[in-house]
Order: C-alpha cells, then structure tokens, then sequence
C-alpha cells in the first residue's frame, strides 16, 4: 500500500481534533515521512473510547508527554494502560497551563490582548532554552531504542508540541514553509471553545475576573510570530538553529541520519 493511502494517514479522532499524522511531509531532497511513524496530538483530557482503540491500532511504542507535573495529574494517561508502550513525560512548564509558569506576571501587568500575546512570546522564548534537554532524552528514545511510531503531545498540543515537531521536522530536512504550515494547523484544530475554560478559570483564580475574547484567542490560538520568537531564539542561543540541535540538544551528524532512516522513505 502506498504511503498516501496509508490508514494512519486517516486517522482522525473527533474527542482530540488536533491529533494529525506527520506522515507524507517532503523534505528538501525530495523524501517523504513515512505514514504512521510520527504522530502529534493535545492531551488525554477528551479521549472518548472509540478513539482510545484507534489510538491503540497504532502500534505506538512510545508516547511523550510535554506537560509539566501538576497537568499529568489532572489529566493522567490512562488510555496507554492497556498496550505495551513507554510513557515519556517530560516535565515542561513553559506553557500558561503550568503552575508557577512566569508568563502570569506579564498577564497580571496588562491583562489585554496585547499582554496575552506578550505572555505567548514570552512562553515560546523560554521554549528553546527549558525544551533542549527533554528533546535529547526524546531523540534517545526515538534513535537508539528504536521506540517508533512515537506520539508527542502537551495539553492543547499546539504550543509546546509545535516547538518540539518543529525540531524534529527540521533534522529531517524538512522545509521552514511545510514546518509552519503543518503548525498552523493548531488553529484550524485546536479551536478556542474547546481550551477556554481552563483560560477562564486559570485567570479567575489569578486574578479574580474573566479574560475578553480577544485575550482568550490570543491565548488558545497558534500565530506564526510565536513559533518565529521560539525558533529564533534557538537560532540565538547557539548561532543557527541547526547549531542548536547540534550543540544545543547534541543531536550529531550519525544521529540525524539514523532518523532520517527510520522515519523518511528512500
């Protein structure tokens, strides 16, 4: 069967609309990711069963989870309780959801739509620095173990799953425009009704009001100015963002093309 007729190319899980498939993504020399090896998604929150079997039909070996402690215990992963696969999490807090995440305070300064896209940037400028390590430890597991198809997912599965596909899709060689448009995706998918309550409830507790709908979407939407703030500070860090994985992550030169050929058609 070819890989654009795949069947996990057609998965779709209608509790977690953001969940996609990687495959079928071109790289610069002309390869393809294979269907049904790398997946993204949001969290757990929503998985109704019918989804649950379809995620476990896919044959995961290992599942990453980007949230921080405090999120994993209101939304465990139970679903992986019934199949063999290894459970990931690493505890990243860079995002609005994770208790003592510093972009409050930029929220608590000017609770505007403005200040709500300042605590965004804020987020995904952190991003590059608090995620290098965990993407070592995730390209580990993918490499050398071998733990492949994998799913990587946070909580909305949009702002630090974005910053984490955005890495692996660029070691694969795959073009800046296919990275950013596999990421605005999230807006399509991730829809504002769907996180607001916990922005609604995250700002009652902090500051006792509700936000406007502007600082709402500002909040639960993907712009491409976030994942440029987060890339360009990878690029930063470490003088190019392909310096940043190699020095950054350590992700080498062998390294990359193991991936490369676990994950990529010839």
């Amino acid at each position: 069967m070819s890989s654009s007729t795949s069947p996990a190319a057609r998965v779709v899980l209608h509790s977690t609309p953001n969940f996609r498939d990687l495959g079928g993504r071109v790289t610069n020399d002309g390869r393809q990711l294979r269907h049904g090896k790398l997946f993204r998604t949001e969290g757990p929150a929503y998985l109704v069963a019918a989804d649950i079997a379809k995620l476990h039909a896919l044959g995961l070996r290992l599942v990453c989870d980007l949230r921080s402690d405090n999120e994993r215990e209101h939304d465990p992963n139970a679903w992986c309780g019934d199949i063999s696969v290894r459970l990931l999490n690493l505890d990243v807090s860079a995002d609005l959801r994770a208790h003592g995440n510093e972009a409050w305070d930029a929220l608590r300064n000017d609770p505007s739509e403005n200040g709500a896209r300042n605590a965004m940037l804020f987020n995904y400028r952190s991003m590059a620095r608090a995620m290098a390590p965990h993407l070592r430890v995730l390209f580990d597991h993918m490499i050398q173990h071998q733990e492949l198809p994998v799913l990587i997912h946070c909580t909305a599965g949009k702002d630090r799953t974005g910053f984490a596909i955005a890495v692996i899709l660029h070691a694969l060689g795959v073009p800046r425009e296919t990275i950013y448009s596999d990421y605005m995706l999230s807006r399509e998918h991730a829809t504002t009704d769907r996180f607001a309550g916990s922005i609604i409830q995250s700002f009652g507790d902090a500051f006792g009001f509700a936000p406007n709908d502007a600082t709402i979407r500002a909040l639960t939407n993907v712009e491409e100015a976030y994942l440029d703030t987060g890339l360009e500070e990878a690029a930063l860090l470490a003088g190019s963002f392909d310096a940043y994985i190699r020095d950054r992550i350590g992700l080498t030169e062998a390294e990359t093309e193991q991936l490369r050929g676990l994950l990529l058609n010839d």
